[in-house]
């Protein structure tokens, strides 16, 4: 296994002989981005739990439908087809909740490169 400071040396050295050991060192980059990318990721995460994103009156308009919609159909139906319901409404809010999140780490991510490349 190559040592960091081996590659240091290598690349430092014999930078038109650096074809030998690029793969290794392009392999390495890739790691190193990855792992960034990950912590950043990791930040955006824990960040968003403590950030309420404010609802829009489109949002509020189409949740209110929605729900209205829930609750006149869910009236009407028998208690195994109202459990289901319940269940597919359920399902459908974690997924928006997932989106959102999923959404606010990939801005956050797409930001932070963004800023980074100001520099």
């Amino acid at each position: 296994m190559i040592r960091a400071m081996e590659l240091l040396e290598a690349t430092s050295k014999n930078g038109d002989k650096l074809s030998e050991i690029e793969g290794r060192v392009l392999f390495g980059e890739a790691m190193y981005e990855a792992g960034m990318t990950q912590v950043i990721k990791e930040m955006a995460a824990n960040q968003v739990k403590s950030v309420r994103i404010k609802d829009t009156s489109e949002i509020t308009e189409h949740w209110d439908k929605a729900k209205g919609i829930y609750d006149q159909l869910f009236q009407v139906l028998s208690e195994d087809q109202q459990t289901s319901l319940y269940e597919m409404f359920s399902n459908l809010e974690s997924c928006i909740i997932y989106s959102e999140e999923n959404g606010f780490v990939e801005g956050y991510f797409h930001g932070y490169k963004y800023v980074k490349e100001l520099r």
